[in-house]
């Protein structure tokens, strides 16, 4: 007759050297008193892939911001565009509605007196595209309170009908940023 295996104790399972069917046990090597403890299996990141995932998500970070400075330029370049093409349609209408009299008027305009009058033939304005404020304003060192940048010059070519030209550099220390928009008054 075959002996069947009489199931261990709770308290026979835990003690060293007593064997369970089917249950393995991790030890460590054994202490300096001969015996091994058991080792919990815990779950959980090492230091290097913490380090890799570091690295991961820095070069991530540093891509946003790139691209977060490109955006904002051309956001920029976007809104310098919309002025322009604003201050050229608003030429359009005062060369193409002006009174016949301010048409006619010589001499000289500069500045703020050249507001509402349109341009004669050959003649050319400035101005300004974009007054940011300037942060330096507030250390109070008599500094204005707004910078001018992008200027803009804007002519009128005095062709039957005319031609409106206005040009502005977007970037001051690049040359090759220049750019030019030309309205014929003719096609309106």
């Amino acid at each position: 007759m075959l002996a069947t295996p009489v199931p261990l104790r709770r308290s026979d399972r835990s003690q060293p050297g007593v064997s369970t069917p089917g249950i393995r046990r991790r030890t460590n090597p054994p202490c300096k008193g001969g015996k091994g403890r058991a080792i919990k299996s815990i779950a959980g990141f090492s230091l290097i892939e913490v380090l890799a995932s570091v690295v991961v998500l820095s070069i991530a970070a540093l891509g946003v911001t790139a691209v977060w400075g490109l955006a904002d330029e051309k956001a920029l370049y976007a809104r310098l565009d919309n002025r322009a093409t604003r201050i050229l349609n608003e030429y359009a209408e005062l060369q193409t509605f002006a009174p016949a009299y301010l048409k006619d008027s010589q001499g000289s305009v500069d500045g703020a007196e050249a507001n509402g009058i349109p341009l004669r033939p050959g003649e050319s304005r400035q101005g300004f595209l974009y007054h940011p404020r300037n942060p330096d304003a507030s250390s109070g060192k008599n500094q204005p309170a707004y910078l001018d940048q992008f200027p803009y010059q804007i002519g009128y070519d005095g062709t039957a009908g005319g031609v409106l030209t206005l040009t502005y550099q977007r970037n001051p220390r690049d040359p090759q940023s220049r750019v030019s928009a030309t309205l014929d008054l003719n096609s309106q």
